[in-house]
């Protein structure tokens, strides 16, 4: 993952008057509201029940994997973590090489 940074001269310059530590803190709420809203309980085991048989055709046709999930890590925590992980690591590469 590459972490994208932006000093406070480059904020600045384009009219943010606001610190990199400031912005990376309202990411990370925004991914954890956005979290938060995400609906619920509509993962299945096996996605395939859940269509009729003209559209599991037309639904692998188009490279959908209907395939039955194993129990393992969560997909959807998983990418979460990553979308946290990414504000703190470039407000951490802000703060390693400042102006």
């Amino acid at each position: 993952m590459v972490a994208m940074e932006l000093t406070e001269k480059e904020l600045r310059d384009r009219g943010i008057r606001r610190s990199p530590e400031a912005i990376a803190e309202e990411a990370r709420r925004l991914v954890f509201y956005v979290i938060s809203e995400m609906p619920t309980g509509r993962w299945a085991a096996d996605p395939g029940r859940e269509f009729a048989e003209e559209e599991i055709v037309a639904l692998k046709e188009g490279g959908l994997d209907l395939s039955v999930r194993e129990a393992g890590p969560d997909p959807l925590a998983r990418t979460a973590a990553k979308y946290v992980a990414l504000p703190a690591s470039s407000s951490r590469a802000v703060k390693r090489y400042p102006e």
